[in-house]
């Protein structure tokens, strides 16, 4: 373990600084003395822990089947002050399952047993979904939309079969399969069921005797109970600079979302895939069946990175990487592997801020690895820039549900997209000109995006991103929901004060029937925006764990809010050979802030139970 005192980080941060300086001398060579290998990386460690809140810290770094330095540093528990052990320390490692499902999937492709491209409907026994294959579902690129609400437990007692979840939970298919990149726990958890189906073993059983048990994996599971627990870090979320204990998650998606291991588990899990497949002796894949696995299978244009199967594709100082994060409820880690020189680094803490994890890998590459210069960029004229300026939403969202409203608002997943005349796009700060059709580099050529088409709309991809962005309508945007929303609930504010001043200080008399439903219409609507966004603003992440019981009364309230609306506008109307100018004027504004109420009541898909 790393004594973490003042001196030794002193000298650490010493040793760093000469090894930078000469990082044109060492570069590669660094990797022939594990001990520098050691040093550096604690250095970096070190450097970065105070200034990103970092409570506990492992790592592995391997070449080919060699441990190159594994080390730890802070705490695994701070109120009972357990450091933390990069052998035995377990974390939950989140996405980085979908490596393994990947791993899974190709070891049955491998005997036979699945094709890549088949049609998973052909492989699954009791549910039935869009067709899309197993190589859409490793990609990304299956185009389901994300599903959040009730994806996690809080007990295992809670927990449901991964079948009947799926039965259940399964998300729309928003874009055509295989055309374009969306992450989705979902499909990635769906490719697990497949393994179950055909292997005839839950996934835990097929992945421990097939890649855990092979691999020596000892602390490796898919399944948290209180037995995996006792070799658990704490979780931590950093608010305000201080480390707030927090609970462990159960998650549905359980191929996709459940690993748990420890460094030295990862380390070796890291060098059966740099190592063609083997790991002392012992053959989880053939080298051509991880050539496959690592190549590339999707990418929004040719000339930038995309993904293989379970990684994505990442450039660093002009060598390609296979990278994967999790950022899960304190649980941060990130894997980056370069397979062309068998390496792999994989860092994980248990409390702290998310960019220290790239940090610390690109500073260690960084000492590998020398700048590459690129040639100067030639552009060519951008044509009619305006059809691609526009605001540009994350494909990772939902479309039919209530949690759209999350995606596309809440969340902020967009990117702005302004044209500069015909020569240049301005985005991520920036001036993009094209330098082949579809295909935009920034001025230094260093970061290069593409536009597309995918069924009419406008495209931006990202290379090696796990989502692309699609072009928005202005209906769908944030400023036209506020002021919607915000003119509806100012409406019936004022309509509902008229009434109590009509009920308190006016001489009771006959009045037109449209009133009375103008004012249902108002209460009901109001008390819509109130009782459903008050309650989201309580509740928070928190709905992630299942949907309250008292949603189905607050979704009864659109439902209402449009019928009062109808027979109100009909009211109207009716009415409207008799009314005056100034009667007309008021009407024909409460029809019309009623249907653009409506309309986001239909757009947010708030009307019915589409939870």
């Amino acid at each position: 373990m790393i004594p973490n005192t003042h001196s030794t980080f002193t000298s650490l941060f010493i040793a760093l600084f000469f090894s930078i300086t000469n990082i044109q001398a060492q570069s590669f060579s660094i990797l022939s003395d594990t001990n520098k290998v050691r040093s550096i990386m604690d250095s970096i460690i070190l450097s970065h822990q105070s200034e990103y809140n970092v409570t506990g810290a492992t790592y592995a770094i391997v070449k080919g089947e060699k441990l190159l330095a594994m080390n730890h540093i802070g705490l695994a528990d701070l109120e009972n002050k357990l450091p933390m052990d990069a052998e035995h320390t377990t974390f939950m490692l989140g996405s980085l399952s979908k490596l393994v499902v990947a791993t899974a999937v190709m070891q049955m492709v491998e005997r036979g047993q699945l094709n890549l491209d088949t049609d998973v409907n052909d492989y699954l026994k009791t549910i039935e979904v869009p067709a899309v294959s197993l190589r859409q579902l490793l990609t990304h690129t299956a185009g389901f939309e994300e599903r959040t609400f009730a994806r996690l437990r809080l007990e295992e007692k809670d927990f449901i079969s991964l079948n009947d979840y799926l039965s259940k939970r399964m998300p729309n298919q928003i874009f055509p399969a295989g055309k374009v990149a969306a992450y989705s726990n979902h499909g990635v958890a769906l490719a697990g069921l497949v393994v179950e189906e055909i292997s005839g073993l839950s996934f835990e059983e097929f992945v421990q005797q097939n890649i855990f048990g092979p691999l020596d994996m000892q602390n490796s599971t898919f399944i948290l109970n209180e037995q995996s627990k006792t070799r658990l870090a704490k979780p931590y979320q950093i608010q305000k600079g201080q480390a707030i204990p927090t609970h462990f998650e159960y998650v549905q998606t359980i191929p996709a979302s459940m690993l748990i291991g420890s460094a030295r588990d990862m380390a070796h899990f890291m060098m059966a895939h740099v190592n063609g497949g083997t790991l002392n002796g012992k053959q989880i894949l053939k080298k051509e069946t991880i050539d496959t696995l690592q190549k590339r299978h999707f990418s929004g244009h040719p000339s930038i990175y995309g993904r293989a199967l379970g990684f994505f594709e990442r450039e660093f100082r002009g060598m390609r990487g296979l990278t994967h994060g999790n950022n899960r409820n304190g649980f941060i880690s990130y894997i980056h592997l370069i397979p062309e020189d068998s390496l792999g680094v994989f860092v994980t803490i248990n409390g702290g801020q998310s960019a220290f994890r790239n940090i610390v890998i690109n500073e260690f590459f960084r000492m590998i690895y020398p700048v590459k210069e690129k040639p100067s960029p030639s552009f060519q004229k951008l044509g009619n820039a305006r059809k691609f300026a526009g605001t540009y939403l994350r494909t990772r969202r939902n479309d039919t549900s209530i949690e759209r409203i999350f995606y596309q608002v809440v969340l902020g997943n967009e990117v702005k997209v302004k044209a500069l005349k015909d020569t240049a796009l301005f985005l991520f700060n920036e001036p993009y000109k094209v330098v082949e059709p579809g295909l935009l580099g920034n001025p230094a050529g260093s970061f290069h995006v593409a536009f597309s088409k995918i069924n009419g709309v406008p495209t931006l991809h990202l290379p090696g991103r796990a989502d692309a962005f699609q072009k928005v309508s202005w209906y769908g945007q944030k400023g036209f929901t506020f002021f919607s929303l915000g003119l509806s609930t100012l409406t019936f504010i004022i309509i509902l004060i008229g009434g109590l001043i009509r009920l308190f200080f006016k001489k009771k008399r006959k009045e037109a029937s449209p009133f009375k439903y103008w004012r249902a219409f108002a209460g009901s609507g109001l008390l819509f925006i109130v009782t459903f966004f008050g309650s989201i603003a309580i509740i928070g992440a928190n709905i992630q764990y299942g949907i309250p019981t008292f949603f189905y009364l607050i979704f009864l309230l659109p439902i209402l809010s449009i019928i009062f609306f109808v027979i109100a506008g009909l009211g109207s109307l009716k009415a409207w050979m008799d009314l005056g100018k100034m009667g007309r004027v008021k009407h024909g504004l409460l029809i019309a802030i009623g249907l653009i109420f409506v309309w986001q009541l239909y757009y947010w898909n708030f009307i019915g139970f589409s939870f």
